[in-house]
């Protein structure tokens, strides 16, 4: 790389500039190599106490589970959380805390539902009530329905929900 700088304020030319510059970039370059140089004889020393320490360590370790991978199928992302489930945590799974939260399985780090009624607006707390979904629907407005759904859920965000119930 060549830098090429323009700078009036000093008593220096370009060309001063220039090699200064490069001198300085070399001796980086040189220090770099020597410390890497030394990294890799010391490396090659001490191979066999990195080598156990890989084995111990690496067998050791654990591996992210499927069913936390994003990039693995849903199926068998589902299958692989429901085969670690007990029949205990399955039925858990289907009842609630109270009418609106879910239970949490902190062993599998499966976080609680936290839902609110939908259809006409967040129910719990002060929030926007919205027409019944019958009056929406006879305006044809899509824009205005489309803007209706990201209102509500802003608002399901604000109240900290994370499952809007509605009719389907």
């Amino acid at each position: 790389m060549i830098y090429y700088f323009n700078i009036n304020l000093l008593p220096m030319n370009k060309l001063q500039v220039y090699i200064n510059i490069n001198s300085y970039l070399t001796s980086i370059l040189s220090f770099f190599c020597s410390q890497l140089n030394k990294f890799i004889s010391h490396l090659i020393k001490h191979s066999s106490v990195i080598c156990i320490c890989l084995i111990f360590f690496g067998c050791n370790s654990q591996k992210t589970p499927v069913y936390k991978n994003p990039n693995k199928p849903v199926e068998k992302r589902v299958e692989d959380l429901l085969s670690k489930m007990t029949l205990e945590e399955k039925a858990s799974m289907i009842s609630g805390v109270n009418t609106f939260f879910t239970r949490s399985l902190d062993r599998l780090d499966i976080p609680a539902l936290r839902m609110t009624d939908g259809p006409l607006g967040v129910t719990q707390g002060k929030a926007t009530a919205f027409p019944a979904g019958v009056c929406m629907g006879a305006t044809w407005d899509t824009a205005l329905i489309n803007k209706v759904g990201h209102t509500i859920a802003q608002e399901a965000l604000a109240k900290d929900r994370n499952v809007l119930l509605g009719l389907v």
